[in-house]
């Protein structure tokens, strides 16, 4: 396994709490309301298609009412334009993200999200941390596309395969894979990814390096991550051709 001097995070799952049932309950407490309104936007096809830059949230909550009952309609717009209002941090992630760049390593953030990322990024835990930041709606390509994880090595410099990728959708971790990143499947538990990374890697400069000391090298282990290899693709187009695809796209933060 090779040298890992890189960590690419996810947003939705691994540092903010993308957790669409808990989020439309929040919004809206009738739970066979919730239900409607949470599958009319956030399990939409166009809901995908946010995050890949080709349409607004506000034609999400226009499709939505299309398929909603007249009452639910000021519901849809806030389903659609304020959910974030209910994304919560996950602070323990963004510890070990400090703690990352402390250690030495490069810290990164790569997520398949919308335009309302602006109202909320201040409140993701770390953004001040990170080295750099991609965002698929102003790329217009999202992933598990291998051009967004291309684009992402490329635009900061990297090497693919020193960078280890962590997501909590397993295909998105097999499409940075396909790309040469190393992936990890988060499932919340930070304390298991941190001792994955330093079991594998160690800290890339020791307490001595930070006050002039030499560099410690990096620990190894022969235990990784199997993942099956799955790949799809989507193509940013305009609202009108979307729609009369039948082909479901759903992207998952």
């Amino acid at each position: 396994m090779a040298t890992i001097s890189n960590v690419v995070f996810d947003m939705g799952g691994v540092l903010m709490d993308w957790n669409p049932e808990k989020i439309s309950l929040a919004l809206c407490p009738d739970p066979d309301d919730a239900a409607l309104l949470r599958k009319a936007v956030f399990d939409s096809r166009e809901w995908g298609w946010v995050d890949a830059g080709a349409i607004a949230p506000e034609t999400v909550a226009w499709t939505a009412k299309l398929k909603l009952p007249k009452r639910l309609h000021d519901l849809a717009d806030t389903f659609a334009l304020r959910w974030y209002d209910e994304f919560d941090p996950l602070p323990a992630t963004g510890e070990l993200v400090r703690e990352l760049k402390d250690e030495g390593y490069g810290v990164y953030l790569l997520s398949n999200a919308g335009t309302t990322f602006e109202a909320y990024r201040d409140r993701i835990p770390a953004i001040d941390t990170f080295d750099g930041i991609l965002v698929s709606c102003y790329e217009h390509v999202v992933k598990p596309d291998a051009a967004i994880y291309q684009l992402f090595y490329k635009r900061f410099g990297l090497q693919a395969e020193s960078c280890l990728f962590v997501d909590d959708m397993r295909r998105n971790v097999v499409g940075a894979e396909r790309v040469g990143m190393q992936g990890y499947v988060y499932d919340g538990d930070v304390d298991t990814l941190r001792a994955f990374i330093h079991n594998q890697w160690g800290c890339i400069k020791s307490p001595l390096s930070r006050t002039g000391g030499s560099l410690a090298e990096p620990t190894r282990s022969t235990q990784g991550l199997l993942i099956q290899p799955r790949c799809w693709r989507v193509v940013a187009l305009p609202y009108s051709n979307l729609v009369s695809n039948s082909k479901e796209f759903v992207s998952p933060r």
